[in-house]
C-alpha cells in the first residue's frame, strides 16, 4: 500500500520543542501515577470489588474508539487543538472526581472519560515527537522519552500512600488536576504553530491490513499488546491484593510501588541506546520476557507480608517489564514516522485493548481460582511473548 507523500516537509521539532515534550510527558505522567495504584480502591468504595473490573473495561473501549476516531480529528483539526482540549477535559474529569461524594450516579460516566482520555494524549504526544525523532537515534530518543514518563511515576505512589492515611481520595484527583495546568502552559507556548504533516488516508481496516501485511510490526504490536495487559491486570490487582489479602498499610504499599518502579527510570534510556549502538531489540527483548514470566509467577508462592520482599520482587518484575516497553518502543518507530497516523494510532489500541482483557481475564478467573494464583497466570501468559520476540527480523 502506497502512502500519501506530504505536500511540504513536515517540521523536525528540534531543541527546546523535543525538550518540552519531554517535560510534558513527565508531568501527564505524573498526573496519571498519583491515581494510577488508588484508583480501584477507589471504585471499590462505592461499588463491589465485582464491578471494578468491569468500570476498568468500560474505561478501555472508550479509549479504543477514541483511538479509531483521532486520526481522522487530526487532519480536521490538527494536532495541537486536540491535545490541549483532551488535557482541559481531563481536568474536568479530575475535577469531577475529586467532588463525586456528593453525586456517586456521576461515578462512573466521569471515571470512563478520566481513563479514554490519557491514552488519547499520549498518541498525541507520539505525534509531536516522531515529528522530531531520527531514524538512527530513535532508541536514544523513546529511552529519554520513557525515562521522563517512568522517572514521573516515582514519587507520586508515596505520595497517594501517605494521603490516604486518612481516606483522602478527593485531594489525590484534585492534585492530579492541578499537575495538568503546567502542561496546558508549555503546549500553548511550544506548540501553537506546530505544522501538522499531510496524515496518510489509510481507513481503519486498511491500517490492519497494512500492518498485518507488515509483519515486523504485527509481531511488535503483540507484543505491546502482551505489555499492555501485564500492566493492566498488575496496576488493578496488586495493590488490592496487598491491601486486602496481605493486610499491608498504604504507606508499606507506597514504598514498595515506588522501589518497583525504579527500573523504568534506571534502565529505559540505557537500554534503548544498546538498542541503537550495540544489541538490536530481539535479544533484550525476549530477556524481558522471561525475567517477566518468572519474576510474576513467584508472587504467587509469596505468604509473608514483608515490605523488602515484595518492593524487591516486584522490582525484578519491572525490570522484565522496562526492557520489553523500551524495545517495543524503539522498534516500533524505527519503522514509521509522523505521517503514519493511523499505525501510530492502531499501536496505541494496544494500550487499551491490554486494559480491555487484562480485567475481563482476571475477572472471569476470580471467580474460579484464589486471588494470589492470578500471578501465576500472569507469569505463563507472559512466557508467551517469545512467540513474537524471537521471530522479529533484528535491527542489528
Amino acid at each position: 500500500m502506497q502512502q500519501a507523500i506530504p505536500a511540504t516537509e513536515p517540521r523536525k521539532q528540534t531543541g527546546a520543542p523535543l525538550r518540552a515534550v519531554y517535560l510534558s510527558s513527565f508531568l501527564l505522567a505524573f498526573h496519571a501515577a498519583l491515581s494510577a495504584y488508588i484508583e480501584s480502591s477507589f471504585l471499590g468504595t462505592f461499588l463491589g470489588d465485582a464491578v471494578v473490573g468491569t468500570v476498568f473495561t468500560l474505561g478501555a473501549l472508550v479509549s479504543i474508539a477514541g483511538l479509531m476516531w483521532i486520526p481522522s480529528l487530526l487532519k480536521k483539526y490538527g494536532n495541537y487543538r486536540i491535545i490541549f482540549s483532551l488535557i482541559l477535559i481531563e481536568i474536568i474529569a479530575l475535577a469531577g472526581l475529586a467532588i463525586i461524594k456528593h453525586a456517586p450516579w456521576l461515578l462512573v460516566p466521569i471515571f470512563t472519560i478520566h481513563l479514554a482520555t490519557f491514552p488519547l494524549t499520549l498518541f498525541s504526544m507520539d505525534i509531536f515527537l516522531e515529528s522530531g525523532s531520527q531514524n538512527e537515534t530513535t532508541g536514544k530518543t523513546r529511552g529519554t522519552y520513557l525515562t521522563m514518563q517512568n522517572a514521573a511515576w516515582l514519587a507520586p505512589p508515596l505520595m497517594a500512600g501517605l494521603i490516604l492515611t486518612n481516606g483522602d481520595y478527593w485531594k489525590i484527583f484534585a492534585s492530579a488536576g492541578v499537575v495538568l495546568f503546567p502542561v496546558l502552559i508549555i503546549v500553548w507556548q511550544k506548540f501553537n504553530d506546530f505544522h501538522d504533516p499531510r496524515y496518510s488516508p489509510i481507513p481503519l481496516l486498511g491500517t490492519w491490513k497494512e500492518i498485518w501485511r507488515r509483519k515486523d510490526i504485527y509481531r511488535i504490536f503483540m507484543s505491546n499488546l502482551l505489555l499492555s495487559f501485564f500492566f493492566s491486570w498488575m496496576v488493578i490487582y496488586t495493590p488490592l491484593y496487598l491491601h486486602k489479602y496481605m493486610h499491608l498499610a498504604w504507606s508499606d504499599i507506597g514504598i514498595i510501588f515506588t522501589i518497583m518502579l525504579l527500573p523504568f527510570v534506571l534502565f529505559s534510556m540505557p537500554s534503548g541506546k544498546l538498542s541503537d549502538t550495540r544489541y538490536g531489540e530481539k535479544e533484550m527483548l525476549s530477556l524481558g520476557f522471561v525475567i517477566m514470566a518468572f519474576s510474576t509467577g513467584i508472587l504467587t508462592f509469596v505468604t509473608s507480608a514483608s515490605v523488602v520482599l515484595w518492593a524487591s520482587l516486584l522490582f525484578i518484575t519491572r525490570i522484565g517489564a522496562t526492557l520489553v516497553q523500551t524495545m517495543n518502543e524503539s522498534y516500533f518507530f524505527k519503522q514509521v514516522n509522523e505521517m503514519d497516523a493511523e499505525i501510530i494510532s492502531v499501536f496505541r489500541y494496544t494500550n487499551s485493548l491490554g486494559a480491555l482483557f487484562g480485567p475481563l481475564a482476571a475477572s472471569a478467573l476470580l471467580s474460579f481460582v484464589d486471588f494470589r494464583f492470578m500471578f501465576l497466570v500472569l507469569g505463563v501468559i507472559m512466557l508467551y511473548g517469545l512467540r513474537y520476540s524471537i521471530t522479529i527480523k533484528d535491527t542489528k
